[in-house]
């Protein structure tokens, strides 16, 4: 990158932080920072706050696994990121495909399924990192009012980049 304006605030960050361990900040500590990050995340998605993982892969492992109880029923766009994947096996929760942006698909599989599973999740990117295209969000949200279920949106692709102040799609 050869941006002029992030050089020299890359450069006062460094005057006045030094470099640091080059870790992150689960393993090298908690600094101003990282904190700093947090809070204007959490201001630019509406939150009252949130918290920094070192990557998004680490993010969805942590998430999917510690908000998923042990009944539960997860749903996962076949084309999710494979993170999504990895986080719903770490859930000890069943976990089934349904067709890519297929709403559908998804809509047969929480009738199949209806009654059986104490907690049901979807989880959806945003951006598909593949293919680029976006989720039907509308179209899900939209089987929210007929079924009981939580949606998961991965916005790792679209954070920063689209929705009103970068908040995501």
């Amino acid at each position: 990158m050869n941006n002029k304006n992030v050089i020299e605030k890359v450069k006062k960050a460094i005057d006045k932080y030094g470099t640091g361990s080059g870790t992150a900040a689960m393993s090298g500590g908690m600094s101003t920072l990282h904190k700093k990050i947090e809070k204007r995340t959490a201001k630019i998605a509406g939150k009252e706050s949130s918290v920094l993982f070192s990557t998004g892969y680490t993010a969805n492992l942590g998430a999917i696994s510690s908000l998923v109880g042990k009944n539960g029923l997860l749903l996962v766009d076949r084309e999710a990121h494979r993170s999504i994947f990895d986080g719903c096996k770490l859930s000890d929760s069943k976990y089934f495909p349904f067709k890519h942006n297929d709403v559908r698909d998804l809509e047969s599989s929480l009738e199949s399924f209806s009654g059986e599973f104490e907690n049901v999740f979807v989880f959806v990117d945003a951006a598909y990192s593949m293919s680029g295209e976006f989720a039907p969000l509308n179209e899900i949200v939209e089987l929210k009012k007929k079924h009981k279920f939580y949606l998961f949106v991965d916005e790792a692709h679209s954070f920063g980049i689209y929705g009103e102040n970068g908040s995501g799609y």
